[in-house]
């Protein structure tokens, strides 16, 4: 796994999520809420750069490249996704929730933010500026995925705070306030300061945001990465916008 992954799986701990029984072994009555959300279904209903402007794009993952193409998340893809234990302050049943990791659909798109990468001359430090959104997608029954939704929200507002880690990267979570989305929404925001070469510092701003909808769970993060007098482009507003979009097509 690269650094960038390394540091997504560092401050996403909301993305080691599981959608408990995920329609496995249900009732006809319960196959019944979920019939319409399949693994193709939901897939279909991933956004795309159509639905959020010509500077977004899919994200190629060259060793799945069906990923890219289907947003449908086979066995060998979901073990490539992004995971991490939730923060020890979870409780033993936010712990439970996170052992497994199901997700029938996925999809990351970037954002060209206009600014050159890499060093603008020899010997200075790199510049970054990176911005993408990720949308990952599952389904249950109504009852598992409300349960599910209630542990991980618990889970995550457990860790709130700021943390200092071995690397001596400096990561604050916060609340996040969003729209009223689907059934139900909730939002946490996490910064990582990360020191860098010559006093360079790079900044992961990182907006988290679960939504409940029946039977259909959402997560998306959109991530915005800038070093040092990189100017940012995404605020609360434009975030809002994102997770609009997403739910409005969840089927």
């Amino acid at each position: 796994m690269d650094r960038r992954s390394r540091r997504t799986a560092l401050v996403a701990v909301l993305l080691a999520l599981v959608l408990a029984g995920c329609g496995r072994g249900s009732t006809p009555a319960e196959q019944a809420d979920t019939e319409t959300a399949t693994p193709e279904g939901l897939a279909a209903a991933l956004v795309t750069p159509a639905d959020l402007g010509a500077d977004w794009s899919v994200t190629r993952m060259p060793d799945f490249p069906e990923l890219s193409d289907t947003g449908i998340v086979s066995d060998e893809a979901q073990r490539m996704l992004p995971r991490m234990e939730p923060c020890e302050e979870a409780g033993e049943e936010e712990q439970a929730v996170a052992d497994e990791l199901e997700w029938d659909a996925f999809h990351q798109l970037d954002l060209a933010t206009g600014t050159p990468t890499g060093s603008p001359s020899p010997g200075t430090p790199p510049v970054h500026h990176l911005v993408f959104a990720q949308e990952f997608l599952g389904s249950g029954t109504v009852e598992e995925t409300e349960a599910t939704y209630d542990a991980l929200v618990s889970g995550g507002d457990a860790c709130l705070g700021t943390e200092k880690t071995p690397d001596g990267e400096i990561v604050r979570t916060t609340g996040l306030t969003v729209p009223d989305l689907g059934d139900d929404s909730h939002g946490w925001r996490s910064v990582v300061t990360e020191p860098g070469p010559a006093g360079r510092t790079a900044t992961w701003d990182l907006r988290q945001v679960l939504v409940r909808d029946g039977g259909v769970l959402l997560m998306a993060q959109v991530a915005e990465i800038t070093t040092s007098g990189v100017d940012t482009v995404v605020d609360d507003a434009e975030v809002g916008s994102i997770l609009a979009t997403m739910v409005d097509k969840l089927p």
